[in-house]
Formats: structure tokens, sequence, C-alpha cells
């Protein structure tokens, strides 16, 4: 069965937890995090937003989240770009995102803001094992506009709550959640699996507090 992908705007990463540095990241005199450059700080991040005119990064310590950003130069842009135009040819599209990635670690990490809170614990996502996307919606979750699926079958979803993004899998078949794609009404699809794996809401990458 084809795999479909509906992308999002911007571009969310997920790096591995086994990539995350194993030392103490250096601090300045406020405490916040300080970077040789952008490919350092990338080491301790768990998870990257890229923009059309910045690269965003999320950094944690303990309950507290950095948010560490690098603004494009001429030549980011012109990669960035480049990964753009050739985003429906996945073998190109690989090739030019990590030229775009190469680049980037090259460029200064700048500390951006920061913010404190802890995922939902797998206890009380268990909860939702068994309620509707609609259930889940009524309870404060964000279905997003993409979705995911499997050659096996399985169709992932994923929700937002506050700072965080959960992984979901649906009890239903790919068939049935073709039905409800085409009708626009995901209400009863019924979760079977909920967990965080490391990844943030959009508005995670974002500072609130500055906005009027």
């Amino acid at each position: 069965m084809k795999k479909l992908v509906t992308l999002l705007t911007a571009l969310t990463l997920m790096f591995t937890s086994a990539a995350l540095a194993e030392t103490a990241f250096k601090t300045d005199e406020a405490g916040h995090p300080v970077f040789e450059n952008f490919g350092e700080a990338k080491q301790y991040a768990r998870a990257g937003l890229i923009e059309s005119d910045y690269y965003m990064i999320i950094v944690p310590e303990d309950h507290t989240f950095y948010r560490i950003r690098t603004d494009y130069d001429e030549k980011a842009k012109a990669l960035y770009e480049n990964y753009s135009k050739l985003i429906e040819n996945k073998e190109l599209a690989n090739d030019a995102i990590k030229q775009f990635q190469e680049y980037c670690s090259t460029l200064p990490a700048q500390y951006d803001s920061e913010f404190t809170a802890d995922p939902i614990s797998q206890e009380e996502l268990d909860k939702l094992v068994g309620e509707t996307l609609k259930e889940a919606k009524e309870e404060g979750y964000t279905q997003l506009p993409y979705y995911n699926t499997e050659e096996t079958d399985i169709v992932s979803f994923a929700l937002e709550q506050g700072m965080f993004r959960y992984s979901v899998t649906l009890n239903e078949s790919y068939a049935f959640y073709r039905e409800c794609y085409e009708k626009n009404n995901f209400d009863n699809l019924t979760i079977k699996s909920m967990t965080w794996d490391g990844q943030f809401a959009i508005d995670a990458y974002h500072d609130k507090s500055y906005e009027q």
C-alpha cells in the first residue's frame, strides 16, 4: 500500500535520543546555553523546526526546554529554497536537506527563549486508549492536519496539547480511514495507543510572551 504524507508548511524534525550529547553544555552568566555553532547545539537537541528564514531546535535540561536558533545567511536561504523545490522527489530532497543541514551546522547558534513543562505521563495517555478522536479533542487535544500511513496498514496520527506532540495509532483500517478522509471527519476513529516520543507541538517553537 502506498505511503501517503501531507506536509506542514514548516518542517519539523525529531532527533534520536541516542544522538544526545552526554556532557553538559556550557552556559553564560544568565544560565543560558552557549554553543560554538549550531552543529554543536544539535547534539543536545530533541527536535527541531525548519522555517523559511530560520532554524529552531529545542534543547532539554530537566524540566526546562531551551529554544536555540540560527538565522539563515544567503547561502542557507538558497539551500532551503533548493530543498523546497525538490520536496516531491524523495531522493533529490534527501540530498538537498542533507546539504542544508550540514551547512546550517556551521552557522552561529543563539539562545532564543525557554519554557518549563512536562509531557503527559504514559499512565495518563493510556487512559485515552479506546476513546475516539472526538473525545480526545473534547479533552483539549488538537488534531494535526496531516497523516502518515505505513505499509503495514497501521494508521498513525498526531495529537498536540500544550507544548508537546503525541504519536497516536488507530484501531481502524486504512480503508476506513480513507472513508473518513474523504468526508473530512475523523471524529469516530478510535485510539489504539498514544505515546510521547520526544516531539513538540508547533507552539513549543515560538515564544508567545513576545506576542501582543
